[in-house]
C-alpha cells in the first residue's frame, strides 16, 4: 500500500502586501488563487488528500468576506483536506476557524486539538499541532506519542527547527533530536516560507518546510512550491513542485562607473516572464552623478515591463566627478553648490550623497 499527499503551509491569504505600490492589490488576490492551484496540483498529481501545515490566513481578523471566498475554494477541493492553526491563525478563543464564516465543507477539517487523527481510509494516523496562541517556548510535538494502530503517521506542525538559521524567541521550539525522534513516516512543517531542506538535494530527511506556494517578499530564498510526497513499503519519496505565478528576485549592481547602466540594462532584459516578476535592484557603490542619472534612466524605461520594481539605495553613495561639473557653467550657482557640499566633512556621508542627488536633479530640471 501507499498514499500520496500534497504538503504545503503558509498561504497567509488576507496579507496586506504593504510596500509593493500598485501591485498590492494584485499580491493580496493571487493568494487566493495560489490555493486554488494547490488543490489542482493535488488532481493533476492524484493525490490522496493535502496538508495545510498553519498558516492559511495571515490573521484571524481578516474580513469575513475572504474567509467565506476561501471556503468556497475549498468547497470544491477534489480530495480532502487536513489544516492545522499556525501562528497566525492561532487556535485561540477568537480563531477565524471558529466562526460562522468558515465553512468548507464536511471533506475538509480544521484540526485544532493535539490528539491523533485516524485516516481509516489511507491506513493513516495524523499527529496535527495547532498553535493555540501566536508565540509559545514549548516544542509543539512534545505531546505525540506514536501509535502503531495504523501503517502511515505523519506529523503536521508549525514552528522553528531550532538546528536553522532563524531561531526567534517564542517560537514554537523544535529540536533535531526531538523531529527525528518521532518515530513517524514524514514530518510536515510550516511557518518558515522557503522549501527547507530542498528534496531535490537531500532526498531522505524526515522532515520537510513546504514554503509558501506564493511569495510573500523579497528574501525569501526557495519559495512558490508544494511538495509532493509518497508513502510506501519502499520507503519515503518527496519533490518539490513550484507553483507560485510571481516570483520576486533581488539584483545587486556594483557601480563602477557609467557602464553599470548598461549591465543593468542586459540583466533586466535578460530575464523571463518580466510582467510576473518583482524586482529589488540594490545598489552599491559609489556613483558619480551622470552615473546614478544613467541607471535612473534604464530603471524608468524598464518600469513599464515588470509587475514591479522597487530601488534599494541604501548602499550606494553619490558623488560628483568632473564630467558632473563640466555641465554647468564655472562659478555657478550650480557649481558651487556642488563645491561646497561635497566638502562638508561635517556632514553624514549618506546625506551628503543625497543632498547632492537632490541638487543635481534641482539643476539638471
Amino acid at each position: 500500500m501507499s498514499i500520496r499527499f500534497i504538503h504545503t503551509a503558509d498561504l497567509q491569504i488576507g496579507m496586506t502586501a504593504s510596500g509593493s505600490g500598485t501591485m498590492a492589490s494584485a499580491l493580496r488576490d493571487v493568494r487566493v488563487q495560489a490555493l486554488e492551484r494547490v488543490l489542482d496540483t493535488a488532481r493533476e498529481r492524484e493525490a490522496d488528500f493535502v496538508i495545510i501545515a498553519g498558516d492559511l490566513f495571515e490573521g484571524n481578523d481578516i474580513s469575513r468576506e475572504l474567509v467565506r471566498r476561501t471556503a468556497s475554494v475549498l468547497q470544491h477541493s477534489p480530495v480532502p483536506v487536513y489544516i492545522i492553526a499556525g501562528n497566525h491563525d492561532h487556535a485561540g478563543a477568537e480563531s477565524v476557524y471558529r466562526g460562522n464564516e468558515f465553512n468548507p465543507g464536511n471533506h475538509v477539517e480544521v484540526l485544532l486539538e493535539r490528539a491523533p487523527r485516524l485516516l481509516e481510509s489511507f491506513d493513516t494516523t495524523l499527529y496535527p499541532c495547532s498553535c493555540p496562541e501566536s508565540r509559545s517556548d514549548v516544542s509543539p510535538v512534545a505531546w505525540i506519542r506514536k501509535d502503531t494502530a495504523t501503517r502511515f503517521h505523519v506529523v503536521v506542525a508549525h514552528g522553528s527547527w531550532t538546528g536553522g538559521p532563524r531561531l526567534q524567541e517564542n517560537d514554537y521550539p523544535m529540536s533535531t533530536d526531538e523531529l527525528e525522534g518521532l518515530g513517524v513516516d514524514y514530518v510536515a512543517l510550516g511557518h518558515w516560507h522557503s522549501t527547507f531542506p530542498d528534496p531535490d538535494q537531500r532526498p531522505h530527511e524526515t522532515f520537510y518546510y513546504s514554503g509558501t506556494p506564493e511569495p510573500t517578499g523579497f528574501g525569501e530564498r526557495d519559495s512558490g512550491n508544494v511538495l509532493l510526497v509518497e508513502l510506501s513499503s519502499d520507503g519515503r519519496k518527496v519533490e518539490k513542485i513550484p507553483v507560485s505565478r510571481y516570483r520576486f528576485l533581488d539584483i545587486d549592481v556594483k557601480i563602477t562607473g557609467e557602464a553599470s547602466a548598461a549591465d543593468l540594462a542586459r540583466k533586466l532584459a535578460s530575464l523571463e516572464s518580466p510582467d510576473t516578476t518583482l524586482v529589488r535592484i540594490r545598489l552599491q557603490g559609489v556613483a558619480s552623478l551622470s552615473a546614478q542619472e544613467a541607471i535612473d534612466e534604464v530603471i524608468e524605461k524598464e518600469q513599464s515591463r515588470f509587475a514591479f520594481i522597487r530601488i534599494d539605495d541604501s548602499g550606494m553613495l553619490v558623488s560628483p566627478g568632473e564630467e558632473d561639473f563640466a555641465q554647468f557653467a564655472p562659478g555657478g550657482i550650480a557649481s558651487v553648490t556642488f563645491r561646497l557640499l561635497e566638502k562638508r566633512e561635517d556632514i553624514d556621508p549618506r546625506l551628503r550623497s543625497r543632498a547632492l542627488d537632490l541638487a543635481y536633479r534641482f539643476f539638471k530640471a
